[in-house]
């Protein structure tokens, strides 16, 4: 089953769990991964576990659609949508960003507005999402998704930085973000100048990856509980075309 709901029931503890799963994926980084932009080669040995990370964050933003969606009717969604909300809310306290930002992928995709002449091109919530799950859902819980959600925003994920920019360690920093200021290093400032290595360049990529070598290196004191983690570890594959399936079938 793909349902979180009975078994699994403590969001806490699978917020908890995701990060144990999560931060053992981070911490498998290995420097050379970050070089040359190499997680962008076709060439899957070239960043293995960047690429890891990377599928993680699509197989739990699936996941988490498929669960909501895989609920009989409007109600069952929208409290399956709001344990989800609780879900991002602590992890988002635990610190885990890219886990919290996995799953509000999930939390912000039209495809959960139920109606039928949304697409699925633009992660953008509209009237029509309105008047869907969210109206079912209590007005702190509706307030609190709006508040993650805008974490998202492109505006060079400026609330997030500013949220980082305060933490204390463990924290799992959000990938997209991290893999963007590398490739900003790369891009921005040459390798040579004047036909003599660019120094300062060398030292910006030295000061980003000891960042990140850093949080990789402080563990979350968290307790493994086996038969969470488990089912968390392997979550289930689905594809788009049965997300879009199950979303007609909830049409109302």
């Amino acid at each position: 089953s793909s349902g979180i709901n009975a078994e699994y029931g403590d969001e806490l503890e699978i917020a908890r769990q995701l990060t144990l799963i999560e931060f053992e994926l981070f911490s498998s980084i290995t420097p050379s991964e970050f070089l040359n932009k190499s997680w962008l080669n076709p060439h899957p040995h070239r960043a293995p576990h960047i690429r890891a990370m990377a599928n993680r964050a699509q197989d739990m933003c699936k996941w988490v659609l498929h669960t909501i969606l895989t609920q009989e009717g409007r109600k069952p969604r929208a409290r399956m949508l709001e344990k989800f909300i609780k879900v991002a809310e602590h992890l988002k306290s635990i610190r885990n960003f890219q886990t919290m930002m996995s799953v509000l992928s999930g939390l912000g995709q039209p495809i959960l507005m139920l109606s039928s002449t949304s697409t699925v091109a633009t992660p953008r919530l509209t009237s029509s999402f309105s008047a869907g799950l969210i109206q079912e859902l209590p007005p702190r819980a509706r307030e609190v998704l709006f508040e993650l959600l805008s974490m998202q925003r492109e505006d060079s994920y400026h609330q997030y930085r500013e949220l980082l920019k305060s933490m204390s360690l463990p924290c799992i920093p959000f990938l997209d973000v991290l893999l963007q200021d590398l490739a900003a290093v790369e891009d921005g400032h040459p390798d040579f100048i004047n036909n003599l290595i660019n120094f300062q360049k060398r030292q910006l990529f030295y000061n980003e990856v000891t960042k990140i070598q850093e949080q990789q290196q402080r563990p979350f004191h968290l307790q493994p509980v086996h038969q969470i983690a488990t089912f968390l570890t392997k979550l289930p594959k689905t594809n788009d075309k049965e997300l879009e399936e199950l979303a007609k079938k909830g049409d109302v």
